[in-house]
């Protein structure tokens, strides 16, 4: 099981590969269930709306299953909020729901961010 937080679940779905270094892209292709938080789906909402990505979220959410098999987890939110109030090495609410999803399932999660990578073991990128 591998999580994508937002950019790379953007450089994904736009098949900017070449944006994810080794650890990245094995985790891709070996990894037959890639998900995404549904924090990252309201993340991409505000992204469009602040004009950072030009495709709704419903769009990119399609698309990335469509073309990658990535899918939104339904991993129960009240589990990922307790998990996320001992995420506090950030005051991004994004990156510590996200954060806390892999946490809960103990997955990898690719990411792009250097708090998360230096704050939880199984962030790669």
């Amino acid at each position: 099981m591998t999580y994508l937080d937002t950019h790379a679940a953007v450089w994904l779905r736009f098949g900017d590969r070449t944006a994810f270094d080794r650890r990245s892209r094995i985790a891709l292709e070996a990894d037959d269930e890639i998900l995404i938080s549904p924090m990252v789906v309201f993340e991409l909402q505000v992204l469009f709306e602040k004009k950072r990505v030009d495709h709704r979220p419903e769009a990119i959410v399609r698309d990335l299953a469509a073309f990658g098999g990535v899918r939104i987890c339904d991993f129960p939110f009240r589990l990922i909020v307790e998990k996320a109030l001992t995420e506090d090495w950030t005051r991004d609410p994004f990156d510590r729901i996200i954060a806390a999803h892999a946490r809960a399932r103990s997955a990898t999660l690719i990411t792009h961010d250097a708090l998360i990578l230096e704050h939880y073991d199984l962030a790669v990128w």
